[in-house]
């Protein structure tokens, strides 16, 4: 929503009151507006050096379990007054800010800086900085002496007298033995903040009464939890984003009330009297289905393929090329003007700076942006078509490289995958009207042979997959390229040039390869035992996923284990976990160290030799996330994301290179094996470890990296937005229960490689698969869901005239779409012309809908048109401008399967089923009297059905599907497919008048049981019980061979518009579904997807 309310009440009637107030416009201390921004404040949360408790903290202790939870953890590591409101102490002071900024950071408001005076203040802050350990921080204000590790703060430390950072200063033992910190000066200190950003100036503690910035704490005669209501007020009319579901898990159950997301119509309806109950069918049951783990795991594979013809190599257009510096760049642009080309290339070394070493460059952001903005502009005018290449990454160091500067590692991923980020998102900004397509090519990064990676270019695959899925319109593909390629500039000119769809590719001593996800089969299971006399080290240990996976080893027989961790235990549930697992007889070290940090990690592996059994297993948990889509993603979000996994697991495997490992487990995601919008960064960071275990299985180390699809409520996916989990869920990604993630992970333990872990929902992410998608799922994607609809081509002249007819329509399409995306529960049509973004749409969910129109009606509007706020009508008015204009190749919007080219000759052949249907088939024919594969539906007409009208609807649904009209005989036992004459339609009138509710059920169980006859058919009946009052009892029964889940839906969506059709005798015409009949090396057969036409083909010429 665009504005926002915050109230703070204690009943209804004082809620009623405070809202009279706000409509009046009389601001009070209970009531907070604010508006939305498009991004959150940043905020500075200050630590007082001194005050007193508040009055009420009591029912704050009782109220709040992790407020209780944190105070109860300092209680057990230093004696403190127990009751919150009489802890005067230092120790006490430290404890109640702790809990509360804890408090605080649960609901989701984190801070941007710490800001602290006096010797409280300034401990707390450096604490929740990540600067040392909870147990440290209760030390040092104690003793101020002892064996402190000192940490880089995470976010800015400020100077409460200066307002600076000061994170290098305290970095120090000398610092912190200052026997007198400084106190603050907060005349000025708040003007100083402001000025460097920080909006919010954030108290978390007691009011010492001189501080008066920001928001405030607890006033006299307040209890605690009203104080912390006001805060969390004055926060949400601020702009800040609470975590709602986190605030409301630790209240008692309260009633939640759903309000309109738009104004009220204040419109009167009638309530229908509910329909009479529908007669039940038994479940459908598929005896012995189930879905063991084992149908979650696939790998990737390189399948050999040929090249792409030259017969398709026709348009000249222009080339972009970031040029490398071994000349495969240079050859591919004398050869592409050498056909009529124009080409412009960009050489790395012009727009890359040295960062100090001999293998480490630093990209050059603002020069490299304006070349290519440069370029854009040159060729504005033009409608040839656009090729963008990136082949920067071909220059980055080799492995060998590494290991002599193994210092360089994360800069010369930056030159490669930054230039990439910068290049994309200067693509989606410009304003390209003819098609432009972007390749990355890359050198060795992709796993094809078994020969050795170019880890430096790993990330490259991650970021170029999320393009992929952000921007398939701008997507050309991936080509991977080895390192003695004799002819690169062949391969790169026919791939790029070549209409094939294909997305990821690779040459390998002159053969093509192509990218396939796989099931794996079969499931390797573990062939490592846990040694009750070796140590097992988990990074991100302390995470709620590196306890889960600790507690699973110690039930596997493991005795010692390291838990690393950044800041150390600072949450009850960690100090819980441990303490189970040592009253379990396992001995727990924890150590507190940045896995991105070399020094760091090295004194930890130091401390491992030192003091434990010999390492023998390695698993690599520890990650950040920090999302956004790629047009408003920075730098600085890929290096914060990016180093736990790449530096993490680089610098793992630099220190145990030499042990004697058992297993080395890397927990990447699957978004670097399919990409995922709003994780860029995280899948190019993922990326780097999938290659880098590949790397080590061919040296023959241990290495497996699990592309983990979301886990549900733990690991990553906690961190993840609700919005994002949803979309996850709605784009055909369900998370997968912990248990069967430790599963597997335990069955898995010996395996090597990489493995992939998800669980698909094909219904919800077919629709959405591009053409390089279904390609790289072709072997893993139901039959039911792998044909492509595509647009139905027509000239400019018939484009305008549809467009013009079927405005409406388009409307209606989106009023559904945006319904959906959005999750409404609405009674009437989406107002057109209220703004998406005040209904709740997010940048996410406005990706989804671009790309869902482009992919339906094949309209590509820029991504801007969606963030910067846009209505229903003013799209409608875009997609209609765009093919008044005649801008689209694809014609305007009518959706049907792309027919196949037959010869008569074709014709004369048996069409061959698929694989599906051929197995459904042979099933059939060991039991035809077996109606397991019967699909039903039953529903109750009422109000004097018409049913000629019906009868009718149903003989022109068979006409326009062919499928449904088919019988499946043999010849020579192979069964093939033959298509019947319309007369076919099995349409019978059952008079049930006089039926008891009993009769009636069992006689529609008994014609929905009746088995279907394949090799002669129909395989299709209707039969229209009568019943009294006019009402009609309809049941439609098909046979799974010609009809699924999803054809189902399609065909329930066109009966009503048919029937409307037949009873109103109206001339409106439905678009023609069209029949695929592709042809492959079996001959002929029909395409399963003439059952997926959408009904945004109805084309209007009547009235």
């Amino acid at each position: 929503m665009a504005h926002r309310l915050a109230v703070v009440a204690q009943s209804i009637p004082d809620l009623v009151q405070q809202l009279e107030q706000a409509l009046a416009d009389n601001p009070t201390r209970r009531v907070y507006r604010g508006q939305l921004r498009s991004r959150g404040p940043q905020i500075a949360m200050v630590f007082p050096g001194h005050g007193s408790p508040w009055v009420g903290l009591n029912q704050l202790y009782q109220m709040q379990p992790t407020f209780r939870n944190a105070w109860d953890r300092c209680a057990e590591i230093l004696p403190i007054d127990p009751d919150p409101e009489t802890a005067s102490t230092q120790a006490g002071l430290f404890a109640l800010e702790y809990s509360l900024a804890q408090m605080w950071i649960s609901w989701g408001i984190r801070p941007h800086a710490v800001v602290s005076e006096g010797v409280v203040g300034n401990h707390v802050a450096a604490c929740i900085a990540g600067l040392f350990s909870l147990e440290e921080g209760l030390q040092l204000i104690t003793s101020r002496t002892g064996n402190i590790h000192y940490a880089v703060p995470q976010i800015p430390f400020c100077s409460a007298v200066t307002g600076q950072d000061i994170s290098a200063e305290i970095t120090t033992p000398e610092y912190w033995n200052q026997t007198s910190p400084p106190l603050a000066n907060w005349e000025t200190l708040e003007d100083t903040l402001r000025d460097q950003g920080y909006e919010i100036l954030f108290i978390c503690g007691s009011n010492p009464g001189d501080l008066e910035i920001g928001l405030p704490s607890p006033g006299a005669g307040e209890n605690g939890w009203h104080s912390v209501l006001l805060s969390l007020a004055q926060m949400y009319g601020c702009g800040v984003q609470i975590d709602w579901a986190a605030f409301a898990k630790d209240l008692p159950p309260q009633q939640k009330v759903t309000l309109p997301t738009y104004p009220f119509q204040r419109q009167r309806y009638w309530i229908d009297p509910p329909l009479p109950t529908a007669v039940e069918l038994p479940e459908h049951r598929t005896q012995g289905r189930h879905n063991p783990v084992a149908d979650l795991l696939y790998q990737l594979a390189w399948q050999p393929q040929s090249a792409p013809t030259k017969a398709s190599l026709q348009q000249s257009g222009h080339w972009l090329l970031l040029a490398d510096q071994q000349g495969i760049a240079a050859a591919l642009a004398q050869h592409l003007r050498a056909q009529g080309h124009t080409c412009k290339l960009i050489p790395m070394a012009s727009l890359a700076a040295r960062n100090g070493s001999s293998t480490g460059w630093i990209v050059q952001q603002e020069a490299l942006q304006t070349q290519i903005e440069v370029f854009f502009q040159e060729i504005s005018g033009s409608a040839s078509p656009i090729r963008v290449v990136h082949l920067w990454g071909l220059d980055t160091p080799t492995h060998e490289q590494l290991q002599q500067h193994p210092q360089v590692l994360f800069a010369s991923l930056q030159l490669a995958t930054q230039s990439l980020l910068l290049l994309v998102q200067t693509l989606i900004q410009a304003s390209l009207a003819a098609p432009t397509k972007l390749w990355l090519v890359t050198q060795q990064a992709q796993a094809v042979d078994g020969q050795d990676l170019n880890l430096a270019q790993a990330s490259l695959i991650g970021l170029g997959r999320t393009i992929a899925q952000e921007h398939p319109d701008r997507w050309g593909g991936m080509i991977d390229l080895e390192a003695a390629d004799p002819d690169p500039v062949h391969h790169l000119y026919h791939e790029i040039l070549s209409p094939e769809g294909e997305a990821q590719l690779a040459y390998r001593q002159g053969q093509r390869y192509v990218a396939r996800l796989l099931r794996q089969n079969p499931p390797k299971l573990n062939s490592v035992s846990i040694s009750t006399a070796a140590t097992y080290l988990i990074t991100g240990g302390l995470g709620s996923l590196g306890l889960q996976v600790a507690q699973l080893l110690a039930e596997m027989g493991a005795r010692y284990l390291v838990l690393l961790g950044r800041q150390g235990i600072t949450r009850a549930d960690q100090h819980q976990v441990i303490s189970q697992l040592q009253a379990a007889g396992v001995v727990v070290k924890v150590i507190r160290a940045d896995v991105s940090e070399w020094a760091e990690l090295q004194r930890a592996f130091g401390e491992i030799q030192a003091s434990l059994p010999p390492l023998r297993g390695i698993l690599h948990t520890a990650g950040l996330l920090d999302d956004a889509l790629l047009i408003s993603q920075t730098w600085a979000q890929f290096a914060r994301v990016m180093p736990p996994k790449i530096l993490g697991s680089w610098y793992l495997h630099q220190l145990s290179q030499s042990l004697d490992l058992d297993f080395f487990i890397c927990f990447s995601s699957s978004a670097s094996l399919l990409g995922n919008a709003g994780q860029g960064n995280y899948a190019a960071a993922n990326a780097f470890m999938d290659a880098l275990c590949q790397w080590r299985c061919h040296h023959g180390l241990p290495g497996l990296s699990f592309n983990w699809g979301p886990w549900a409520e733990t690991g990553m996916t906690a961190q993840l937005s609700s919005g994002l989990r949803s979309r996850l869920s709605r784009l055909g990604i369900q998370p997968i229960a912990p248990g069967e993630g430790l599963q597997i992970l335990q069955q898995q333990l010996g395996s090597q490689g990489q493995v992939g872990v998800i669980r698909f929902d094909w219904e919800g992410l077919s629709p959405r698969l591009s053409a390089g998608d279904r390609a790289f799922l072709a072997a893993v994607l139901p039959a039911e869901f792998s044909e492509i609809l595509t647009p139905r081509t027509s000239s400019s002249r018939e484009q305008q005239e549809i467009a013009t007819q079927r405005q409406d329509h388009v409307q209606a399409l989106l009023q559904d779409q945006v319904t959906r995306l959005l999750g409404l529960q609405l009674t009437e049509p989406l107002d057109p012309q209220v703004d998406f973004f005040a209904l709740g749409m997010d940048s996410l969910m406005a990706l989804d809908l671009r790309n869902l129109l482009h992919k339906q009606l094949g309209v590509d509007l820029p991504i801007s048109t969606f963030m910067a706020g846009v209505n229903i009508e003013t799209l409608v008015q875009l997609i209609h401008q765009r093919w008044q204009a005649g801008e689209q190749s694809h014609g305007a919007g009518s959706l049907q399967v792309q027919p196949g080219e037959r010869s008569k000759a074709e014709d004369a052949n048996p069409l061959a089923l698929s694989l599906n249907q051929a197995s459904l088939w042979f099933v059939w024919n060991l039991s035809p009297e077996s109606h397991a594969y019967n699909i039903s539906f039953a529903g109750r007409l009422l109000n004097a059905a018409n049913l000629q009208a019906w009868q009718g609807a149903f003989q022109q649904l068979i006409s326009r599907h062919a499928l449904l009209r088919c019988c499946f005989p043999s010849r020579e036992g192979q069964p093939y497919l033959q298509i019947q004459d319309a007369s076919v339609l099995d349409f019978q009138i059952i008079e049930a008048s006089t039926w008891s509710e009993a009769v009636l059920n069992q006689e529609v169980i008994r014609a929905e049981r009746q088995p279907f006859n394949l090799a002669q058919g129909p395989v299709m009946r209707v039969r229209c019980f009568q019943r009294p009052r006019d009402e009609i009892l309809l049941l439609v029964c098909m046979h799974h061979i010609v009809c699924d889940g999803w054809s189902l839906k399609i065909l329930l969506d066109e009966l009503p518009i048919l029937y409307h059709l037949q009873q109103t005798q109206q001339t409106i015409a439905l678009a023609p579904p069209g029949i695929a009949m592709p042809i492959t090396s079996a001959g002929n057969r029909i395409s399963s997807a003439v059952n997926r036409e959408k009904t945004c083909g109805i084309t209007g010429n009547g009235n």
